[in-house]
């Protein structure tokens, strides 16, 4: 899987967010702060979007 992160950072630190997965995001006082945290909010935002779809049954 493809990520596009980008990070938006000033004097209070980073925000790391991934521009194909709308909902994946991190911060952190530092750039590798907010990396080490990503890869498991970019897993979440994902099993959260599966809950969140309807199944063809539900619509």
């Amino acid at each position: 899987m493809l990520i596009k992160a980008i990070d938006e950072f000033n004097s209070e630190g980073h925000l790391i967010y991934a521009e194909n997965y709308i909902g994946a995001f991190a911060r952190g006082r530092t750039q590798r702060e907010a990396l080490n945290k990503f890869a498991s909010e970019v897993q979440q935002y994902t099993r959260w979007l599966r809950k969140a779809v309807p199944s063809a049954e539900e619509c």
